[in-house]
């Protein structure tokens, strides 16, 4: 993979399992990752490194965070 801005190669992943526990009828989803220096923007699904994004941790890359009222809702969220 590569950064969808400046086109460095990424590197790490995340692997997402799940179960379902028939008792209660309860669905687990168990998300696991190594050290990585990336992210999958939360809102247009690019693939962003570490270096081209300001914020990472927020799962966001710059365009969307920056888009209209994201930032009123991240500070809220905190």
């Amino acid at each position: 993979m590569k950064c969808e801005i400046c086109g460095c190669k990424v590197y790490g992943e995340v692997e997402v399992s799940e179960a379902h526990l028939a008792e209660n009828d309860t669905y687990i989803i168990k998300v696991d990752e190594n050290e990585r220096n990336w992210i999958c923007c939360d809102s247009c699904n690019k693939i962003i490194c570490h270096k081209c994004c300001k914020n990472p941790a927020t799962g966001y890359c710059d365009a969307c965070l920056g888009s209209i009222n994201r930032h009123e809702y991240l500070r809220k969220a905190d």
